[in-house]
């Protein structure tokens, strides 16, 4: 329920709202792979670049399988022009949702 929350208002817009019950979640079970794809979102949305990029990080490393999480990795990694690591991570994440166009 916690991160159903987190997830609803990132949806609205309400990243600093989100902060909360994502930490309470990952207090819960540290090696949560959506709670940290969660909060690099948040972070990103917050303009917290460095952290979203060590949540995102965790993320992918918890839950190898999750796509969105390397997807957020990677465009990232676009914005601060760093190709290399964003082409691993598009194609990451390409080789697990490859009928995502964004992906």
């Amino acid at each position: 329920a916690l991160l159903r929350l987190a997830e609803l208002r990132l949806d609205t817009g309400e990243a600093q709202m989100a902060l909360e019950p994502i930490h309470r979640a990952l207090a819960l079970e540290t090696g949560n792979g959506l709670a940290f794809r969660l909060l690099g979102i948040a972070y990103r949305m917050l303009g917290k670049r460095v952290q979203a990029k060590e949540a995102l990080a965790n993320a992918t490393e918890l839950s190898p399988e999750d796509a969105a999480a390397w997807r957020g990795l990677g465009q990232l990694f676009m914005e601060d022009v760093d190709a290399s690591q964003a082409v691993k991570a598009l194609e990451k994440a390409h080789a697990l949702e490859p009928e995502d166009a964004q992906g």
